[in-house]
């Protein structure tokens, strides 16, 4: 389980995951030769997210995220790995900051789309599902 944070300044909220399915890949050849990480998110804001895993990412490693909430799917978001530590289990809590500069062409589509995964988390735990 990752660590809550609690002396962090976030400029949006952060919100458990509840329904949220989230796929891990490396961008490239280093995606087939490499094996992408298992994951499982622990929690999403609007500029990134937590995810927990049993394999260890180094800081500044890109992915491609698949990220899912009922009806609304981001397929192959960039990623950047920001922080890795290891949790009471031997597993690794890691937090992607989410590379949106790297999709100038589908920036407003793919903000628009974080902001629908928000709403829905949002009201998610509003409703205590």
């Amino acid at each position: 389980m990752c660590p809550v944070m609690t002396d962090e300044k976030r400029r949006y909220p952060r919100y458990s995951n509840h329904y949220l399915s989230l796929s891990v890949a490396r961008p490239g050849i280093r995606g087939i030769i490499r094996t992408n990480p298992s994951a499982e998110c622990m929690n999403f804001s609007l500029t990134g997210l937590q995810f927990d895993s049993p394999e260890k990412l180094t800081p500044g490693e890109k992915l491609l995220l698949d990220i899912e909430v009922g009806d609304v799917e981001l397929h192959e978001l960039h990623g950047e790995i920001v922080s890795s530590i290891e949790t009471d289990g031997g597993n690794w809590c890691h937090g992607v900051r989410f590379c949106l500069e790297d999709a100038q062409m589908k920036k407003n589509e793919i903000h628009h789309a974080l902001l629908l995964i928000e709403d829905k988390l949002k009201s998610a735990d509003a409703y205590g599902s």
